[in-house]
C-alpha cells in the first residue's frame, strides 16, 4: 500500500481519479484490490473501521481484548467505534438496541464486524465448496437459480483455495461429498488431522445408516473432514496440479448452466441433476438419457455476453471444463501476457499460508480453541495476510464510512462520497469527502452494501435491493458421550456429516450439513463458566452443591465428555426477508440505521424438524445423553414452534442475498459478474450477490466470485485503455508542425 504518488491516483481539476474504488476491506474487497493492484491498477480501498498501524501489535491487542472481555462474542477482539457500529448477539437480549433495528417476526441473529479485514478476521475458517446441485434449487421447487453453475466457478474455487492456502483431502471431498475436481488436483495443504472427538464419533457412526425422516430411505453415515483456511502441512504435489495459464477475453464468455455432479445417485433428484455418464450426459435410473446431440437438460438462463448480445439455448458455448486450469491472477508483463513467479512448485510456500505472507508471523494450529473469533497463533487465514502483499498502487483509507455512490447523468458510477472520522470516541468531527473512479466496487457486507445502495437510491429497478436476506439458521444439539473425548483442542469443528446436504428430499424440507463441534457446549450454554455455575449451584449428585476437589472432579468428567452437533440449515431467498432504512433511527454519523425484517419459511422449519429427528437418532447410535434445551427463554430470542415442538435457532453469521444475482434486470440487482444492471461501472460483490447459500459456509464461494469479478473489471479497464489509445492515435496532426 502507498499514499498517492507515482502509483497513486492521477490528479485532475475536479480531484483525484482512481481506476477502482473499493468500499470495504474485508474478504471480497481485499481480494479484488489485490487482483487489480497486481495488474497495475490504481485502487483506493475505503474501510469503515480502523486499521492497526502495526500488524503484529494490532494482532496482540485483538487477542488481549478478547481475553479480557467478560462476554465472548464474535466482535470481542475489537472495540466498536460509535461512527462504525456493528450488530452483536448481545443486542438480541431483553432491552437490546443494537445497530440492526429488528422489526421482523423473528430476530436476525447473525453478526458482522466493521474493522479492517472485516468479518474475515473473525470467521470460522471453514472453506467447503458448494455442490453442483446447490446452484439449481429451483429444480426442487424452491429458491432461485444461479445465472452460472459449478463448472463456471470451479477454476475460481481453485484460485481462491490457492490464495487462502486451503487444507483438505481432495480424494475425500470427491468421494464423500461428490464434488468434481480436475483429475490431478490437490489442495495447497494436507487436511488438518481429525480431533479425538472426530475419531470417537467416526468409530461409532461410520458404515452405519439412519432412515431419512422424510423419505425413509437409508442415509449412509460417514465422518468427513472439512476443508480449512488454516495453515496445514504444505502439500508438495500442489504445484504440479496448478499449471500456469493465461486468461484471455475468450474466458469471459457467458456461463453455462448445465449441472454436472459426481454425487452418488441416491442423492440425485428426479430432475436432471445427476452424475454424468460415460457420454458426458446425465445418466441413471428413472429419466432417459438425452439423445446424442440433444439439448442440455437445464434451461439456459444466462445474461448477455461481453459483446452485448444475448446468448440463448441455440447459441450455448461449450461449458467450462472442470479440468480447466485456474485463472492466472498475476500482473501482465510488457508483452501483455502474465508475468511474475509461476504457480508454487512442489514444496513451495503458498500465498495464503503464514510462510507466504511477509510479516504474518503465523504458525500452525496450537489448539487455543479461540480461533472464533481470534487465533492467537495466527494459523487461520484472514484478509490481512493478502493485504500485506498488496501492490504499491493500492491505497487503503480507514475510518472512512461510505455514505453515497456517485453517478453521472447517464447513471454510470463515477465515485463515492464518504465520511471520515478521527480516532477519538466522539464522531462529531467527521468530514465529508468525494473520490472519483472509473469503477466502483461495493464490498462492505451484505447488510451494509444494501444500506449504501438504499442511501444512494441506486440499482433498485427490480425492487430487490435489501430483499432476499438469508443466513444459515443453526439448530444446536448437545450432550455427554460415555467416554472422555478431549474437547477444546483445535478449531471449533474439523469434520462433519454430509449425507443430508443433497438429493430429492430437499424438495420436502431445507437440507442441512452437520458439523461436529469440538468446543463442548460453548455455543450452546456459554462454555465452562456455565458448567461451574451449574455444579456449584446444585448440579452435583442428588442435587448437592459441589466445591473444592469434588467440584474439580465433577467438572473434569462433565467437560471432558461434552460434544455438540451443529445443523446448518439452508434458507432460500425470500423477498419478505429484507433490509430497509429507518430515517428516524440514525447512527452517530447521522446515517439511517439498517432495519431488518426476518422470518423462517415452512420449508426451513421443516428442515429443523428433520434435523432434530436425525439428531435423536445420532445420539442413540452414539450412546449419548441429550442435554439439549430449546425451551423459550429471554436469553434465546430465536425460538419458534413447528408442529407442536419448540426449536431455538442461532445465526451462523452468513448474511447473503441482499443484492441478488440473476439473469434478468427485472428480478435481480446484479448480473453473473456482480455488475449492477442499472449502473455501468458499479459492482456489488460478496455474499449479498448469492441467490442461495446452500449448506456450505459461503466464504470460499464469495472469494471465488470476487476473483471472477476482478477478472471482469480488469477486462473492462483494458478495453477502456485500448479505446483511449486509439483515440490518441486518431488525433489530427498539428498543421503548424510544432512539437506537442
Amino acid at each position: 500500500m502507498s499514499p498517492a504518488g507515482p502509483h497513486g491516483p492521477r490528479a485532475e481539476a475536479a480531484g483525484p481519479v482512481y481506476d477502482v474504488v473499493v468500499v470495504g476491506g474485508g474478504f471480497a474487497g481485499t481480494l479484488m484490490a489485490h487482483r487489480l493492484g497486481a495488474a497495475g491498477r490504481r485502487v483506493l480501498v475505503l474501510e469503515a473501521g480502523a486499521r492497526a498501524g502495526d500488524a503484529e501489535r494490532g494482532h496482540r491487542e485483538a487477542v488481549d481484548t478478547f481475553l479480557a472481555a467478560t462476554v465472548k462474542v464474535p466482535g470481542s477482539p475489537y472495540v466498536p467505534h460509535p461512527a462504525a457500529p456493528w450488530p452483536e448477539v448481545t443486542d438480541l437480549g431483553p432491552g437490546g438496541d443494537g445497530h440492526l433495528v429488528q422489526r421482523g417476526p423473528l430476530p436476525y441473529s447473525s453478526t458482522y464486524v466493521r474493522v479492517n479485514g472485516g468479518t474475515g478476521n473473525v470467521w470460522t475458517g471453514l472453506t467447503p465448496r458448494m455442490h453442483p446441485e446447490d446452484f439449481r434449487t429451483d429444480l426442487f421447487g424452491y429458491g432461485r437459480a444461479w445465472p452460472l453453475g459449478y463448472a463456471d466457478l470451479e477454476p475460481y474455487y481453485r484460485a481462491a483455495e490457492r490464495e487462502i492456502g486451503v487444507a483438505a483431502d481432495v480424494t475425500e471431498q470427491r468421494a464423500h461429498v461428490g464434488l468434481p475436481f480436475p483429475d490431478d488436483y490437490v489442495f495447497p495443504a494436507h487436511a488438518l488431522p481429525p480431533s479425538h472427538l472426530d475419531t470417537v464419533v467416526a468409530g461409532r457412526l461410520d458404515g452405519r445408516s439412519v432412515p431419512h425422516p422424510a423419505t425413509g430411505e437409508p442415509v449412509p453415515l460417514r465422518v468427513v473432514g472439512t476443508p480449512h483456511g488454516r495453515d496445514g502441512v504444505p502439500n508438495p504435489a500442489y504445484g504440479e496440479s496448478t499449471p500456469e495459464v493465461r486468461s484471455t477475453e475468450a474466458d469471459l464468455r457467458p456461463p453455462d448452466l448445465e449441472v454436472r455432479s459426481s454425487a452418488p445417485d441416491l442423492r440425485a433428484p428426479a430432475s436432471d441433476v445427476r452424475p454424468p455418464g460415460p457420454d458426458g450426459h446425465a445418466s441413471g435410473p428413472g429419466v432417459p438419457a438425452p439423445a446424442p446431440g440433444g439439448p442440455a437438460s437445464a434451461p439456459d438462463l444466462r445474461p448477455p455476453g461481453p459483446d452485448g448480445h444475448a446468448s440463448g439455448p441455440d447459441a450455448r458455448p461449450p461449458a467450462h471444463d472442470v479440468r480447466a486450469p485456474a485463472p492466472d491472477l498475476r500482473p501482465p508483463g510488457p508483452d501483455g501476457h502474465t508475468s511474475g513467479p509461476p504457480a508454487p512448485r512442489p514444496g513451495g510456500r503458498l500465498p495464503g499460508s503464514a510462510g507466504g505472507a511477509p510479516g504474518s508471523g503465523g504458525r500452525r494450529c496450537e489448539g487455543h480453541a479461540s480461533c472464533i473469533p481470534v487465533c492467537p497463533s495466527r494459523a487461520k487465514y484472514t484478509p490481512l495476510r493478502t493485504q500485506a502483499r498488496w501492490a504499491p498502487s493500492v491505497t487503503l483509507v480507514d475510518r472512512a464510512v461510505a455514505s453515497r455512490v456517485l453517478v453521472d447523468g447517464a447513471g454510470r458510477a463515477t465515485g463515492v462520497e464518504y465520511l471520515a472520522y478521527g480516532a477519538g470516541r466522539a464522531p462529531g468531527a467527521a468530514t465529508r469527502h468525494r473520490v472519483r473512479a472509473d469503477v466502483v466496487v461495493l464490498a462492505a457486507h451484505a447488510v451494509e452494501n444494501a444500506r449504501l445502495l438504499l442511501l444512494s437510491g441506486l440499482a433498485n429497478r427490480s425492487d430487490q435491493v435489501g430483499r432476499n436476506l438469508m443466513d444459515h439458521p443453526v439448530l444446536l444439539t448437545w450432550g455427554l458421550l460415555p467416554d472422555q473425548v478431549g474437547p477444546y483442542r483445535g478449531p471449533g469443528s474439523t469434520s462433519g456429516l454430509e449425507g443430508f446436504r443433497f438429493g430429492p428430499a430437499r424438495a420436502r424440507h431445507a437440507p442441512f450439513r452437520v458439523e461436529i463441534g469440538n468446543w463442548g457446549w460453548t455455543w450452546a450454554t456459554g462454555g465452562t463458566e456455565a458448567d461451574v455455575a451449574a455444579l456449584v449451584g446444585g448440579g452435583g449428585p442428588d442435587g448437592r452443591r459441589l466445591f473444592g476437589p469434588a467440584l474439580r472432579t465433577a467438572l473434569r468428567d462433565r467437560v471432558g465428555r461434552q460434544f455438540a452437533l451443529q445443523f446448518e440449515i439452508e434458507q432460500e431467498a425470500d423477498p419478505a426477508n429484507r433490509v430497509t432504512l429507518d430515517p428516524e433511527r440514525r447512527d452517530a454519523l447521522g446515517l439511517p440505521r439498517p432495519v431488518v425484517s426476518y422470518d423462517l419459511s415452512e420449508h426451513v422449519r421443516e428442515g429443523f424438524a428433520v434435523a432434530r429427528t436425525v439428531s435423536d437418532r445420532l445420539f442413540a447410535l452414539l450412546g449419548a445423553e441429550d442435554h439439549s434445551d430449546h425451551d423459550p427463554d429471554p436469553g434465546r430470542p430465536g425460538t419458534f414452534t413447528h408442529r407442536g415442538r419448540t426449536y431455538a435457532f442461532r445465526g451462523a453469521g452468513h448474511a447473503g442475498g441482499t443484492h441478488i444475482m440473476g439473469d434478468d434486470p427485472a428480478t435481480s440487482v446484479v448480473d453473473h459478474w456482480q455488475r449492477c444492471w442499472d449502473h455501468p461501472g458499479l459492482y456489488a460483490v460478496g455474499c449479498g450477490s448469492m441467490p442461495s447459500l446452500a449448506t456450505s459456509n459461503p466464504t470460499l464461494t464469495m472469494a471465488a466470485l470476487a476473483l471472477r469479478s476482478a477478472e471482469r473489471v480488469e477486462s473492462d479497464l483494458t478495453a477502456r485503455d485500448r479505446r483511449a489509445a486509439v483515440g490518441r492515435d486518431a488525433r489530427p496532426a498539428d498543421p503548424s508542425g510544432a512539437a506537442s
